[in-house]
C-alpha cells in the first residue's frame, strides 16, 4: 500500500522509490523490510503488514498505511494515505497523533477499483496521486 508514497529516510521530504532496498533508487542490497517482502513472494500479507521490519515499534501495516492490515491489491487506497514512514528504516517514523486516531474495530471495509472499463487480458494498473499544500490564511493584498 503506498507504494508510491513512501518518504525518503533522509528527511528532504523526497519519495523513496525502491523502499524495499538500501538505496531508494532501488535495485541492489534489500533492507530488512525487502528481505521480508521477498520472503512473502512479494505480496502483501498479514504477516508482513504485522510485521516490524525495521524495529522502531511501528509494524509495517501503519509505517505503510495500512494500521488494520485490510489492504490489498486490487483495493483503491489504504485506510491512511498520510503521516507515512519507511518500513525498512528506524530513522523514519510516523507520525504517531495520525496512528493513534485509528480504531480498526470501526474501521470501514476497503474499496476496490472499478475493473470494468479494462479489456479482457488487458494490465490493470492505477495510481492516485495526493498532492496538499499548506494555503495561508491571510488576507492578500496586492500593492500596484
Amino acid at each position: 500500500p503506498n507504494g508510491g508514497s513512501v518518504p525518503s529516510p533522509d528527511g528532504s521530504g523526497s519519495v523513496c522509490n525502491g523502499f524495499g532496498h538500501v538505496s531508494c533508487f532501488g535495485g541492489g542490497a534489500r533492507n530488512e523490510f525487502g528481505r521480508a517482502f521477498e520472503a512473502a513472494n512479494l505480496e502483501w500479507t498479514v504477516e508482513l503488514c504485522e510485521a516490524d521490519s525495521d524495529g522502531d515499534g511501528l509494524t509495517n501495516g501503519q509505517e505503510l498505511g495500512d494500521p488494520c492490515c485490510t489492504w490489498s491489491p486490487g483495493d483503491a487506497l489504504p485506510m491512511m494515505n498520510s503521516a507515512l514512514s519507511h518500513p525498512g528504516s528506524s530513522e523514519s517514523v510516523a507520525d504517531l497523533t495520525a496512528q493513534a486516531a485509528v480504531n480498526c474495530d470501526d474501521a470501514p471495509p476497503p474499496t476496490s477499483v472499478d475493473t470494468s472499463f479494462w479489456n479482457e487480458g488487458e494490465q490493470r494498473l492505477s495510481r492516485e496521486y495526493v498532492m496538499s499544500w499548506a494555503l495561508s490564511t491571510e488576507e492578500t493584498q496586492y500593492v500596484s
